[in-house]
C-alpha cells in the first residue's frame, strides 16, 4: 500500500507540465517587451543629440538678411450709388433685331432680271440660217454673199452683242472642231460668246454648225492653208498653196466656203508659209471682202502679212494677238489668259485663239467663269471685228459697202467645180487642223 502511494507521489500529473510551459511563455514575452523599451529609449536619446552640421547651417540662414517683398494694397470699391442705367445703343440694338426677324419673315424677293446681252452665258436668239439674199448657188453648195441692201453674212450672222458696253473686251476663238465628239459637245457648252471654228473636213459639219448656233454661239469655218514644213505638215486636200495658181486656190477657197452656212467668217487652218505670200492671199481676201465674210488674223509674227494685207483691202477682220495653248498645260494656259486680259484693259480689246484640246477647254471655263466680275466684257469675235463702216471701238455703224460690188443671190451660179481633187501638191486624205 505504501508503496504504490510512492509511486504516485514520484510521477508528474498532466495539470503540472501545463503549468510549466505557460509560465514559460510569459517570462520570453516580458523579456521581450523589456528590450523593445531599452531599444525606444536608445533611439530616442540618439535623436535628441544634436547634429553639429545642421545646427550649423540653421545658425547661417539665421544670420541671413530678410527680405520683404513690395504687396499691393487693395481697397474696397465704393459702393454703388446708381441702379444700372441702359445704354443708348440698346434702344437701337433692339430695333435692329426687330426689323431682321421682320425681314426673314417675308416673302423670298423677286429674281433678279436676267443678265445683260453681254454676258457671257446670255441667252440670246441668233439669225437663222440661211437667211435670205445672202447665199448664191453653185455647183460645190451654198456660197456665201452680201445682201442687196449691203448687209454681210459677217454681221447678220453674228451673235448679239451691245456696243455700248464701255468695259474692255476680250474675245476667244476655239477651232479643231468637228471631229472629236467629245471636245466639240465640251466646246459647245461652253458660255455663248465663245466663238467657235469648225473643220471644213468634219464629217457631220451641218449638225455641229446648227448645234453650236442653237446654243448661242457664233461659228466659224476653218480655211486650210499651205503651213511651213509642206508636204511633211499637210493642211488636207482642200489646202490653199502657194505652188498653185490663184484660179485651183479660188476653187478650193469656195468648196471650204459652200460646206455650210450661218458662219460669221474664217479661221485660217494652219497657213504660216501661204499667210507670208502677199501674191497668194490678196486673191483670197478680195474674195471674202466681196462676200462680206470676216476673217481672223494672227499677228504674233513679224512675218505675217495677212493683218496688214487684210487692213488694206478692207476684209473684215478680227486681230488675234496670242495663242491661248501654245503649251498646253495648265499652268502655261492660264498665264496666257491673263495675259489677254490685261491686254484689253490696256488697249480696249483683244482676242485670241485656242484649239480644242481637254485641258484648254477646262481652264477656259474656269475664267470665264469669273471674268465679269473683274469689269471685263468676254465678246464674240464679231464685236472685236474692224471692217469699213465701223467705229474704231467696234460700235456698230451703218453697213457699208466697199471694193467689188456684191452679188445677189438671184444671179448666176458662181463657177466653180466639185470638191478639188488631191494632185501632187496636194496629197490626198483630211487632215485635221493643228493636229488634232
Amino acid at each position: 500500500m505504501a508503496a504504490g502511494s510512492k509511486r504516485r507521489r514520484d510521477q508528474p500529473t498532466a495539470a503540472s507540465g501545463r503549468g510549466d510551459g505557460a509560465r514559460t511563455i510569459w517570462t520570453i514575452t516580458g523579456l521581450l517587451a523589456l528590450a523593445g523599451v531599452a531599444a525606444a529609449g536608445l533611439i530616442a536619446l540618439a535623436a535628441a543629440r544634436p547634429d553639429p552640421e545642421t545646427e550649423a547651417q540653421k545658425q547661417a540662414e539665421r544670420n541671413l538678411p530678410q527680405i520683404v517683398l513690395p504687396m499691393p494694397a487693395f481697397t474696397d470699391p465704393a459702393p454703388r450709388g446708381n441702379p444700372i442705367q441702359a445704354s443708348r445703343e440698346e434702344p437701337l440694338a433692339r430695333d435692329t433685331l426687330a426689323t431682321v426677324r421682320e425681314a426673314a419673315n417675308q416673302p423670298p424677293a423677286t429674281p433678279p432680271p436676267p443678265p445683260p446681252p453681254t454676258a457671257p452665258d446670255a441667252a440670246v436668239t441668233m439669225t437663222p440660217a440661211p437667211a435670205p439674199g445672202l447665199t448664191q448657188e453653185s455647183t460645190q453648195g451654198p456660197l456665201p454673199v452680201r445682201g442687196s441692201d449691203g448687209e454681210a453674212p459677217w454681221q447678220v450672222y453674228a451673235r448679239p452683242f451691245d456696243r455700248s458696253d464701255a468695259r474692255p473686251r476680250v474675245g476667244l476663238v476655239i477651232g479643231g472642231l468637228g471631229f472629236s465628239e467629245t471636245a466639240t459637245k465640251a466646246a459647245i457648252d461652253l458660255p455663248g460668246a465663245v466663238t467657235l471654228a469648225f473643220s471644213p473636213y468634219a464629217p457631220e459639219l451641218g449638225r455641229w454648225i446648227g448645234l453650236a448656233r442653237q446654243a448661242g454661239h457664233e461659228v466659224m469655218i476653218e480655211l486650210p492653208m499651205e503651213p511651213d514644213g509642206y508636204p511633211r505638215n499637210d493642211a488636207g486636200p482642200a489646202a490653199l498653196l502657194t505652188t498653185l495658181e490663184p484660179a485651183r486656190n479660188r476653187e478650193r477657197l469656195q468648196w471650204t466656203l459652200s460646206r455650210v452656212t450661218g458662219y460669221v467668217g474664217v479661221k485660217p487652218l494652219m497657213g504660216d508659209r501661204f499667210m507670208r505670200s502677199p501674191q497668194h492671199l490678196r486673191p483670197v481676201l478680195d474674195e471674202l471682202q466681196e462676200r462680206g465674210v470676216m476673217m481672223v488674223v494672227q499677228e504674233e509674227s513679224d512675218t505675217d502679212v495677212g493683218a496688214a494685207l487684210a487692213r488694206e483691202i478692207g476684209v473684215p477682220r478680227a486681230t488675234a494677238r496670242l495663242t491661248v495653248d501654245a503649251v498646253a498645260t495648265p499652268q502655261a494656259i492660264d498665264q496666257r489668259l491673263n495675259a489677254l486680259e490685261s491686254l484689253a484693259r490696256r488697249e480696249g480689246k483683244a482676242l485670241a485663239v485656242a484649239d480644242a484640246w481637254p485641258v484648254t477647254l477646262e481652264r477656259v471655263a474656269n475664267w470665264i467663269r469669273t471674268i465679269e466680275s473683274r469689269g471685263v466684257a468676254f465678246a464674240p469675235a464679231t464685236a472685236l471685228a474692224e471692217a469699213p463702216g465701223l467705229a474704231p471701238d467696234g460700235g456698230a455703224a451703218p453697213p457699208a459697202v466697199s471694193g467689188p460690188a456684191s452679188t445677189p443671190a438671184t444671179t448666176a451660179p458662181a463657177e466653180s467645180t466639185p470638191a478639188p481633187a488631191s494632185d501632187a501638191h496636194a496629197p490626198g486624205g483630211a487632215a485635221h487642223g493643228g493636229g488634232h
